[in-house]
Order: C-alpha cells, then structure tokens, then sequence
C-alpha cells in the first residue's frame, strides 16, 4: 500500500497496475504477459526463482535490451 501511494504520486494512479500470482514463477509469467501480450519478446531471459542472484544478474541484461526474466523452479 505504501509502495502503490508514493508510486501515484510519481505517475498517477491511472499508470499503476498491480500484478501478481499463486507464487513468484508464476508472476513473473503474468509480469511477462502484460508487458510483451501476444506480440511476445524476441529474447526472453530464464533464471532460477529459487536463488536471487541469478535472476538479479539477469535482470541487468534482460533491462539492457527490454526483454522479459521469467522465473522457473528449478
């Protein structure tokens, strides 16, 4: 709730959607779904939701080109 009224206050409570799921992989697919829809991403970066370094250190690359980190367990 503090994250989302700090957030309105930058963009406006019309740019904000909340987006979640059952656990974090499947977020990160929901996550990835509402940016890229049917259109999809031309790379797509996988990283294990089960040790954080390795999805933080995909983010990076994944930022750098726009393209989606989805989480799988294992």
């Amino acid at each position: 709730t503090d994250v989302y009224a700090q957030l309105s206050e930058i963009v406006g409570v019309e740019n904000i959607s909340r987006l979640g799921g059952t656990d974090r992989f499947d977020a990160s697919r929901n996550i990835a779904r509402a940016v890229f829809g049917t259109i999809g991403a031309p790379t797509a970066y996988i990283a294990t939701g089960l040790n954080f370094p390795d999805a933080l250190s995909a983010s990076a690359a994944a930022g750098s080109i726009g393209a989606p980190v989805i989480l799988i367990n294992g």
